[in-house]
């Protein structure tokens, strides 16, 4: 009988994943296409045999003699880990973009204590102004980001990231235009290039307003029909961006 175990473990757990305690070299792996994912076949003896990693994997043992054959597969998770899984924490929780650019959710895995879980798949799924979907598994500080490009104007109010019994988590991403005729320049009041308190405080002064086409200050940087918070909240997070004092 001839056996073999194949190994399918994401690009990370590359060199990682053991054998009887023994790593699998990282040579002999190949890169599965562009999933972010690859695999190796390794040889083994007839007997019990143990392949441990720190991310998720999955194998198939397999094989074959003259008269006969069997295979088997299965998947490896860390379910321990998955039970000590309290918070998934996203961050940044709102940013303000420009549009047609990526930009990217970083999320944190947390235990009861806030230590950071290494090894948890997290699902990411966008909706909003933008559809999009990912995942991934958190690395030794817990962390797994996920990027995408907003090609829509508007708010993806529903940037959630999943991960072990449903525990989830939702960040905010606005997408503006970072040209005239509202977007980003909206917050510039006085046109000046440059995004101040005053500009802000301005923004502040006519939410609740109808947009002028006349007025620079009556702009609204998500380019809807009145100045609303949103506009607000989004002009205090440009400020906040660009760091730049009055």
């Amino acid at each position: 009988m001839i056996d073999f175990v194949d190994v399918v473990a994401p690009n990370a757990a590359v060199g990682s994943i053991t054998v009887d305690g023994v790593p699998i070299p990282a040579g002999d792996f190949s890169p599965i296409g562009a999933s972010g994912f690859s695999g190796a076949q390794v040889d083994v003896s007839v007997g019990s045999h143990t392949v441990d990693g720190p991310l998720p994997f999955g194998i198939t043992v397999y094989g074959f003699a003259t008269a006969d054959s069997y295979e088997l597969s299965r998947a490896a998770w860390p379910w321990a880990r998955w039970r000590e899984l309290v918070k998934v924490q996203p961050s940044p929780a709102t940013a303000t973009n420009p549009v047609n650019t990526e930009h990217c959710v970083t999320a944190t895995t947390l235990d009861q204590d806030s230590d950071p879980l290494q090894g948890i798949l997290v699902n990411f799924t966008v909706s909003g102004a933008n559809t999009d979907s990912g995942f991934g598994s958190t690395d030794a500080q817990g962390t797994i980001e996920f990027c995408y490009t907003g090609t829509n104007t508007g708010t993806d109010t529903r940037v959630v990231a999943t991960a072990g019994n449903n525990i989830s988590a939702q960040a905010e991403k606005i997408w503006q235009q970072s040209g005239g005729g509202g977007g980003l320049a909206a917050c510039d009041g006085d046109d000046d290039g440059v995004i101040s308190r005053m500009d802000v405080w301005m923004i502040a002064i006519f939410r609740g307003t109808e947009v002028d086409s006349g007025s620079q200050r009556r702009q609204s940087p998500l380019r809807t029909a009145w100045i609303t918070r949103r506009d607000f909240k989004a002009c205090l997070q440009e400020l906040g961006t660009q760091a730049i004092p009055d």
